[in-house]
C-alpha cells in the first residue's frame, strides 16, 4: 500500500482491512484508525474529515503515522410506535460504537445521532476513548420520543458537559451557552449594569452560566431571575413576567428554546415591553417573527370571537382546558382590543442568533474553497457542518501528532497509541492547546468542560412592529456592534437606564404633614415677631440693665486659735445685652420663614436663593448668639470667683458681636 492510495477522495472512504485490531504498516509508517459515526443528519460533515484526513497524512501531522477512517452508517429508524423506536435506537446506538471499537479505533468523530449521543459518548469514556462531535449542542432532549426512552435514559445531553462521566468528550459545534458571552457583551455596550432573568428548565444551564459569569464580573449583575412552565391551564409565564418586573427588572434575558417568542408576547400585552425596557431573546429572529405572528393571529381570533359573541350571554370558561398561555390570556382578558405588532413591538427587542454562514471570514472562505475542490456537488449549506467536522479530525490528530512528539521515544509511543495502550495519557488537555488554533468556523479553544469557546452570532433589533435590522455580530469570538444603532420603544436610538426610574415623592404646600408644620412655623414668626419689636421699642428699658444674684462663700482661718470664719458675698452682675436678643431673635425668624420653602413643589429662582439663605443665616445666628452668651456668662463668673471682684469682668457688645459674626461666616461658607 503506497501513500498516494491512502489519499481519501470523495468517492473513496479508507477502511481498515477486516474486522481485526491489527495494525498495518505502509512506507514504515504506522496505520491510525479514527472512526466516523454518520446519520442523515451529520453526513454532510464526512467531507470536512475527508479533507482534514489528507492534509494530516500529506503534512504528517502525526510523525510515523497515517489516519484511516473506518465509516459507520447510523440508520435513522422512522418510529412505528414511541416503544418501538426507543428499542431499535438504543440499539442501534450500541451496535455502532461497539463496531469501531472492535475494529481498533483510538478516536470517533460524530455522533449516533442527536438524541443518543451520550450513549456513545458514555462508552467512548468508559473505554477512554477520545470522541469528538460536531452536531450534540447543550440542551437536546435524549428521550423526546418515548416514555420507555425516558426510563431507560435519565441523563440529557446538557450533561455531556459532565467531565466525570464523559472526561473523554469534546466537541467543536458551538452550545447555547456561547449566547451567555454575546448578552454580556451586548449589555455592556448599552451601559445596563443589571439584568433580569426569564428562563424555562430546559434552559437551567444558560441560566446558571449567566449568573455566575456576571457575579464573577462585578460590573454587571442579575437583579432576579424567574422561572416559568407553558403547560396548558398550568403555565404561569403572566405571573412570573409580573414578578420578575415588580422586583425591578428592566432589561430583561429571555431563555427558553421553544417558548421564548411567546413570553415575549405576554409581557407585550401586559405592557410591559415600554420605554424603560429592553428584551433580549435566544434564537433565529426569523422563527421569533414568525412565532408572534402566529401568536398574535391566534389571540386576535379569539377576542374576535369574544366580540362576535359580546350580545349573547356570557359562557363560563372554568373548566376550560387552554393549549397554552395565550390562548388563556385572550379568553380570560377584560380588555378586548385587537392586537398589532406594530403597537406592540415599537422597539427595544433584540435577537441573539447563531451564524452558520460566515461569508467573509477567512478561514472560512478558505475552507469552503477547498470543499468545492474536493467535491464540487457540495451544497454551500453543507460547509459549516464539515467545516465543524474538519476541526475535530485535526483537533484530535494534532493532539496524537504533539503526544508523539514530545516523547522521549517517539517509536515506542507510537506503538502504544496506535495499539490504544496510551489511554492513560489521554486527558482533554491533550486536544486544547495542539497547534490548530483556528478552524473554519473561528478558534479552536475548549473549555474544562470540552466545550469550545468561540461562537459567532448576529444580533438583530426587532422595531415598528416585524422589521429587523442587525445591528452587530460577533464573529471568530470577536463582538462587533455596527453603525446602525438599535431602535427602542419610544422610537429613539437612547437606550433605557435599564433600571426602574426614581420618584421623587416630594410633599407638596397642601399635603396635610405640610399645612401642619407650615401652621407651626407661622405662629413661631409671628411669635419671634412680636419678641422682636418688644426688644427693640424698650432696648432702653431697665430691663436690660437688671443684673443676675451671684452668691458664693469662702473659708478662712486665723493664726491665733486657727478657727475657720465664713464669708458671703452677694453681688449683682449684669446679663442682658439687647444686640445679642435682637441677633437671636432675628436668627429664628429667619429659620422659621425657611420652614414652609422646604414644602413647596416646584421651585423658582427667588425661592432656590432664600432657601439656602434663610435656613443658613439663620441657624448661624442662633448658634453664635447662643455660644456668645453662655462664654459671656462663663467669664463673668470665672472672674469672681478668682478675683473677688467684678472689675473688667464682663465682655463688651461689640466682643459678642465679633464672635457672633464670625461664627454666622464660618457656618455659611461651611454650607456652600
Amino acid at each position: 500500500m503506497s501513500m498516494n492510495d491512502l489519499q481519501v477522495d470523495v468517492n473513496n472512504t479508507i477502511l481498515s482491512a477486516g474486522d481485526t485490531k491489527t495494525t498495518t504498516t505502509s512506507n514504515g509508517k504506522l496505520e491510525i484508525k479514527i472512526g466516523i459515526l454518520l446519520h442523515n443528519e451529520t453526513r454532510q460533515g464526512l467531507s470536512g474529515v475527508q479533507i482534514a484526513v489528507n492534509e494530516i497524512n500529506q503534512w504528517d501531522i502525526i510523525p510515523g503515522a497515517f489516519v484511516t477512517l473506518i465509516e459507520k452508517d447510523v440508520v435513522d429508524y422512522q418510529p412505528i410506535e414511541q416503544d418501538q423506536f426507543s428499542s431499535i435506537a438504543i440499539s442501534q446506538a450500541i451496535y455502532s460504537v461497539v463496531s469501531l471499537i472492535q475494529q481498533g479505533v483510538i478516536g470517533i468523530i460524530g455522533d449516533v445521532s442527536d438524541s443518543f449521543t451520550t450513549l456513545s459518548a458514555l462508552m467512548t469514556g468508559t473505554l477512554e476513548i477520545p470522541q469528538c462531535s460536531y452536531s450534540a449542542t447543550a440542551g437536546m432532549n435524549p428521550c423526546a420520543h418515548s416514555v420507555q426512552c425516558r426510563a431507560l435514559i435519565t441523563i440529557r445531553i446538557v450533561s455531556l458537559a459532565d467531565k466525570s462521566q464523559y472526561d473523554y468528550f469534546f466537541r467543536t459545534i458551538p452550545t447555547d451557552l456561547l449566547h451567555v458571552d454575546t448578552i454580556i457583551s451586548f449589555t455592556l455596550s448599552q451601559n445596563w449594569t443589571t439584568l433580569g432573568i426569564l428562563y424555562t428548565r430546559d434552559a437551567d444551564l444558560v441560566t446558571q452560566n449567566l449568573i455566575s459569569k456576571t457575579k464573577k464580573m462585578g460590573i454587571l449583575s442579575v437583579k432576579s431571575s424567574q422561572t416559568y412552565k407553558d403547560e396548558g391551564n398550568t403555565n404561569n409565564i403572566h405571573a412570573s413576567i409580573d414578578t420578575l418586573m415588580s422586583l425591578g427588572s428592566r432589561v430583561v434575558v429571555i431563555a427558553s428554546k421553544d417558548s421564548a417568542a411567546k413570553a415575549l408576547l405576554i409581557a407585550a400585552i401586559s405592557g410591559h415591553v415600554n420605554n424603560e425596557t429592553a428584551w433580549l431573546i435566544m434564537g433565529s429572529a426569523a422563527n421569533v417573527i414568525r412565532q408572534l405572528n402566529q401568536h398574535v393571529d391566534v389571540y386576535n381570533r379569539i377576542v374576535q370571537t369574544r366580540l362576535n359573541n359580546a350580545n349573547q350571554s356570557n359562557v363560563s370558561t372554568t373548566n376550560t382546558t387552554y393549549k397554552d398561555a395565550v390562548e388563556q390570556l385572550a379568553w380570560s382578558t377584560d380588555k378586548l382590543d385587537l392586537l398589532t405588532m406594530e403597537r406592540l413591538f415599537a422597539g427595544g427587542v433584540f435577537i441573539f442568533e447563531q451564524q452558520t454562514e460566515l461569508a467573509g471570514y477567512p478561514p472560512y472562505d478558505t475552507f469552503q474553497q477547498k470543499l468545492s475542490q474536493f467535491d464540487p456537488l457540495a451544497a454551500n449549506s453543507s460547509t459549516y457542518q464539515s467545516g465543524l467536522a474538519y476541526s475535530c479530525m485535526m483537533t484530535m490528530a494534532h493532539g496524537f501528532g504533539q503526544l508523539v512528539r514530545d516523547s522521549i521515544d517517539s517509536n515506542y509511543t507510537l506503538q502504544e497509541l496506535t495499539s490504544g495502550q496510551l489511554v492513560s495519557r489521554y486527558s482533554l488537555s491533550l486536544f486544547n492547546d495542539t497547534g490548530f488554533t483556528t478552524g473554519p468556523q473561528g478558534p479552536i479553544l475548549f473549555d474544562k468542560n470540552g466545550d469550545i469557546q468561540t461562537g459567532n452570532f448576529k444580533i438583530f433589533n426587532l422595531h415598528h412592529g416585524s422589521q429587523v435590522t442587525e445591528i452587530g455580530y460577533v464573529l471568530g469570538g470577536t463582538f462587533h456592534l455596527s453603525t446602525t444603532d438599535p431602535i427602542y420603544f419610544d422610537g429613539t436610538k437612547t437606550p433605557p437606564l435599564g433600571t426602574p426610574s426614581l420618584t421623587v415623592i416630594k410633599a407638596g404646600i397642601t399635603a396635610p404633614i405640610s399645612i401642619a408644620t407650615a401652621s407651626t412655623a407661622m405662629v413661631g414668626i409671628a411669635t419671634t415677631l412680636i419678641a422682636l419689636i418688644m426688644v427693640i421699642k424698650f432696648r432702653h428699658h431697665t430691663v436690660f440693665k437688671s443684673s443676675r444674684l451671684v452668691v458664693y462663700t469662702y473659708n478662712s482661718s486665723t493664726n491665733t486659735n486657727s478657727l475657720f470664719h465664713t464669708h458671703t458675698h452677694i453681688m449683682l452682675i449684669s446679663n442682658a445685652s439687647p444686640i445679642i436678643c435682637i441677633m437671636e431673635l432675628l436668627g429664628l425668624l429667619l429659620s422659621y420663614i425657611s420652614v414652609p420653602l422646604f414644602f413647596i413643589s416646584s421651585y423658582s429662582i427667588f425661592t432656590c436663593f432664600m432657601l439656602p439663605i434663610t435656613f443658613y443665616i439663620g441657624l448661624s445666628l442662633i448658634l453664635g448668639t447662643m455660644i456668645s452668651r453662655n462664654y459671656r456668662v462663663y467669664k463673668m463668673v470665672n472672674n469672681v470667683y478668682n478675683n473677688n471682684s467684678t472689675s473688667n469682668h464682663h465682655s463688651s457688645s461689640n466682643q459678642l458681636l465679633k464672635i457672633s459674626c464670625f461664627i454666622l461666616a464660618f457656618n455659611t461658607v461651611s454650607g456652600k
